[in-house]
């Protein structure tokens, strides 16, 4: 393999670990958020 064709390979999966890592921290955080909302959510409308 010439070495470009590496460091292409290289590149686009340090792209994609990216991309992985930047969707998934997101869908977490989307989920906690929404946890927590229902949750407080839950508890008020419970309480009154």
């Amino acid at each position: 393999m010439i070495d470009s064709e590496l460091n292409e390979l290289r590149k686009r999966k340090t792209k994609r670990i990216i991309l992985w890592t930047c969707g998934i921290t997101a869908t977490a955080a989307i989920i906690t958020i929404f946890t927590i909302l229902g949750l407080s959510g839950a508890q008020t409308s419970g309480g009154g």
